[in-house]
This record gives C-alpha cells, sequence and structure tokens, in this order.
C-alpha cells in the first residue's frame, strides 16, 4: 500500500489547489456521524459548504455481557461506546448515578442521556487517563468500555500508574466497500478536504483511495494520533486540528474554504 501511496502523492503533489475551485469537504464516517457533523459545520459557518457523505465504516455492536455493577465508574473515549453500552446492558436503570469518564463533551452528553453522572476531559486519551489519576483513589475499580480498534491502551496507562482497571470491546466500526462514486470523485481535477477523526477512520480512508488519482487531495487530522496513522507519502499534504473536537476540526476545514 506504501508504494501505491506514494505514487498517488506524486500525482496531487504535482497540482495545485485552484483558487476558484470551491473545496469539496469529504465525510466518510458512518452516515449518522457524518451527517450531524455536515449539520454544524452548516451553523458554524453560516452556509452549507460542498460536502459529500460517502461512509467507509459502519457501528456494529458485540455481543458480549456488560456488567458494571462490579465498578466504581465507567471510562468511554466515543460516543459509540455509550450507544453499544445503551444497547448491550440488560437494566434498564444501571447508569443512573454511575459515574461516567468521557473524552470529549460530545461523548459526556451522550452518557448523561442514559443517567451516568458524566465528567468530561475536554481533550484527548492522555487527558483523559489524567483526569481519572487525579479523581480516584487507586482502590476503586474503571471499566473502559471501547471499540474494537483503539487509538493506545488507556486501561494500560492507568493500570501502570496503578489504577484498578479493566476493559472491555462492545463495538466496532466495519469497513464499508467504497461505491462507485466514491471512486469518481478522485477522477476529476477538484480539490477534495477529508477530515479524519479517528487511526481507524484513517487507515479505512487510504484503503479505499483509488489507484488513479487526479484530485488535489488535502487531509485534517483530528489529533496526532490520527496524522500518524497516514501513510508517510500524504505527511505533507496533513493539517492537525489545534483541539481533538468538533468545533476545532470545523475551523480546521474552515481554512480550505476562504
Amino acid at each position: 500500500m506504501e508504494a501505491n501511496c506514494k505514487r498517488l502523492a506524486r500525482q496531487v503533489s504535482s497540482q495545485a489547489m485552484a483558487d476558484n475551485a470551491c473545496p469539496l469537504i469529504l465525510l466518510t464516517r458512518s452516515a449518522a456521524q457524518s451527517q450531524r457533523f455536515a449539520d454544524e459545520m452548516t451553523a458554524a459557518l453560516g452556509q452549507r459548504p460542498a460536502l459529500s457523505i460517502h461512509p467507509l465504516m459502519t457501528m456494529s455492536v458485540i455481543p458480549v455481557d456488560v456488567d458494571i455493577s462490579r465498578y466504581d465508574a465507567v471510562v468511554f473515549t466515543s460516543e459509540n461506546g455509550v450507544s453499544a453500552f445503551a444497547e448491550l446492558s440488560k437494566e434498564p436503570d444501571a447508569a443512573l448515578g454511575v459515574t461516567a469518564y468521557c473524552v470529549g463533551q460530545k461523548t459526556a452528553q451522550a452518557a448523561r442521556a442514559l443517567g451516568f453522572v458524566a465528567r468530561s476531559a475536554e481533550g484527548d486519551v492522555t487527558d483523559l487517563s489524567a483526569l481519572i489519576l487525579a479523581d480516584l483513589p487507586r482502590s476503586a475499580r474503571v471499566l473502559h468500555l471501547h471499540g474494537h480498534h483503539q487509538a493506545g491502551d488507556l486501561c494500560a496507562t492507568l493500570q501502570a500508574a496503578g489504577q484498578t482497571a479493566d476493559h472491555l470491546a462492545i463495538y466496532e466500526q466495519v469497513a464499508l466497500a467504497p461505491d462507485v462514486e466514491f471512486t469518481s470523485l478522485f477522477q476529476s481535477d477538484r480539490s477534495i478536504v477529508v477530515p479524519l477523526f479517528s487511526p481507524r477512520s484513517a487507515a479505512l480512508f487510504f484503503a479505499a483511495l483509488p489507484q488513479n488519482m487526479g484530485a488535489d487531495l488535502r487531509l485534517v487530522a483530528i489529533s496526532a494520533a490520527t496524522a500518524d496513522a497516514i501513510p508517510a507519502a500524504f505527511q505533507a499534504r496533513v493539517s492537525v486540528a489545534q483541539s481533538p473536537n468538533a468545533g476545532a476540526m470545523i475551523d480546521a476545514l474552515a481554512r480550505y474554504l476562504r
């Protein structure tokens, strides 16, 4: 794949972003997440930019038993984790009054809607682990409910610091095959800007990227970990959001629309 990416990078590097072209924002997360982000962009910018939604993943709940009654707190690093918990939990009121440590505000909002007492780290996994370690005695038992693919190992970080922590994968982001329309987008010389929200989404995007590409490709990563998942041949085309949240991603994308 790396050799193919280098050849594609040479193709795009020979082109300049046309001043009179309106860049296309290509959204590749699940349909619901992509639509919500498109609506957030429209609200933040005051107008709807040129957008195309082509999901390259969908969430699938892993059928496992989830019992949080033995834990003092749970940890969520995505809204998908909260949604999966809601589907898997056998007790309708299992979340009531339970502390949930969440990576960001949107995840915390989703957790509160289920009845959790949610605390947001307002950052990334490093900020989240710091919040947990500052808040809880090491004897407190925490359970990280996460996806099959993880960026880093939060549980290992907590355990290394002496925290009593377990983890359980309760969902996975299943790859969707790109359709003909997705492939055709890259055959033109239009500027395409792709926001990437996780290392997993970056991997799926580059797996779907067609071999023959004429488009001028730009990439916006939500974090350094996501940027690191982008092939080396494309690193010159990457910018990283100032903070790992939707607002900062919109700000980063808006720079291409001026």
